[in-house]
Parts: C-alpha cells; structure tokens; sequence
C-alpha cells in the first residue's frame, strides 16, 4: 500500500525531470511562505479584524477577485487541452501541476486564515502566492511552448496562429496575476482595519474608569439630596406663613358668619 507513495517521494526526492525539480523547489517556498505567515500571526496576535462595511462587503470583494482567478487557471488549462490533442499532454499536465496545486493551497491557506484562526496575516498570504506564481509561470512557459509547437508546423497562417497562441500564454497569464495582485492590495486599505484586543492594561483601565463614574454618580447623588435638603429648609418658614394665613382667613369667615346672627357679640368673638 506504501509503494506508490514511497515511488512518488524517491522521484520527487531524486529524479532529474523537469516536474520533480519544480515541486522541489516549490515545496521550499511554500515553507518560507508558511513561515512567514506564521511571523506576521504572531505579530498581529494582539489584533482582531474589523470589516469596516462588514462581511458582506469583503466577501463581494473576494469573490471578484477570484474571478480574475479563474483567468489565471484558464490559460494554461487550456495549453494543456491543445497538448493533449496534439499529444503532448503529459508533459503538458507534468509542468502544470505544481503550478495548479499552488493555487488551490492558496484558497486553503486564506480560508484557514481568515474562518479558523482568524489573524490579519490571512491579506499577506495572496501576495505571497502570487510573487512565488510569477516564478512559477517562468519555469513552466518554455516546456508548455515546446509542447504546443507540433500545432505550429502547420503550413501557412494556421502554424503562424499556433506558434504565437504558445508564446503568449505564459505572459497572458502573468497579466492576469499582476491584475489579481493589484485589486488585492487595492481593498487592503478599502475594506480592512485592524483593531487591538483587549489586554490586560485595557481591563484595569476599565475597571478604574468603572470606580470614576460610581464615585461621580455618588457626588451626583449626595449634591442631589443636599439641594433637596436646602429647599426643604427654605420653604419651612413659607409654609408656616401660609398656614397662619389659612388660619386667619378661616377665622374672619367663621366671625363674618356669626356676625349675621342676632345677638352675636364682635368683640367678644375676636377675643374669643
């Protein structure tokens, strides 16, 4: 059961073919890709991602950006659909494959990123890929070309269509990268910012400013009661004004009454 993985590592490891050499050298540059990322987590460990207009807005950013990658996988592809049919498509397939694993070890690596540990570094990692997939086009150009130049033999202007087509692909799909490349780096600062998480200094910061405002809401309070308490001693004496005015008048109607009764003695009754 281990033969044929063990078969595939000792050609990886030792053969001289050109593919084993590109996956080679691409496994060590995914390495120090990975490293990389791994630094920049850790610099940014202190960081959370806040979507300055939400997911939504960089999801539709993402997708777009990803329709530019479908360019970037379609060129070769279609190389190696006119290797195939001119019979050259294992070699064509045998160069190519490094180059389309690197692109679906991207989407991982950026979904990792951004859904499961959820660090910043996740905007670094398609820079990363792309660079590396510029050298990654150069290796393959001149194996691709020489695959499609049976097409090129051709007489007249359908060669001349063939010879051309096989030069242009590599640089066709290197102007796709460089258009992938520059939209990402454009929505870095559109719909990205960075904020710090909370530490240990933010709590204690908190938990002072939570003492400040009690204490403030408690001179709130007792300032509130001492006005109450001023008001209250203010108005005594015009209580008691009133109530002896109440008073008097009550008694004047009680007297103006009894005044139109006979016999009723005024003077007598205001003694009273």
């Amino acid at each position: 059961g281990l033969s044929v993985p063990l078969s595939l590592l000792f050609f990886i490891l030792f053969s001289s073919a050109p593919v084993a050499g590109m996956v080679r050298v691409d496994v060590v540059a995914y390495l120090a890709l990975t490293a990389g990322l791994r630094f920049i987590s850790i610099f940014y460990e202190e960081h959370q991602e806040w979507r300055a207009q939400g997911d939504t807005a960089v999801s539709s950013a993402l997708e777009m950006q990803r329709v530019g990658l479908a360019a970037g996988v379609a060129a070769p592809l279609f190389g190696l659909v006119i290797a195939t049919i001119l019979g050259t498509g294992w070699t064509a397939a045998g160069v190519l494959v490094p180059y389309m694993f690197g692109i679906g070890l991207e989407f991982a690596t950026t979904d990792l990123l951004r859904e499961d540990v959820k660090t910043p570094a996740w905007v670094a990692a398609p820079v990363g890929f792309i660079l590396w997939r510029f050298v990654q086009i150069a290796a393959w150009a001149p194996y691709l070309h020489q695959c499609l130049l049976p097409a090129a033999t051709n007489p007249g202007n359908i060669g001349a269509f063939w010879y051309y087509l096989s030069l242009s692909l590599a640089p066709a799909t290197a102007l796709v990268w460089v258009g992938c490349l520059g939209m990402h780096v454009a929505n870095i600062p559109t719909f990205l910012r960075w904020q710090r998480l909370a530490g240990k200094e933010d709590a204690l910061a908190l938990a002072a400013i939570k003492v400040e405002i009690e204490e403030l809401t408690q001179e709130c309070e007792d300032l509130a009661a001492a006005r109450s308490g001023a008001r209250n001693a203010a108005l005594a004496p015009v209580q008691s004004k009133k109530s002896a005015a109440a008073v008097t008048r009550r008694t004047e109607a009680i007297i103006n009454d009894a005044a139109s009764s006979p016999g009723f003695d005024e003077e007598r009754a205001r003694g009273r």
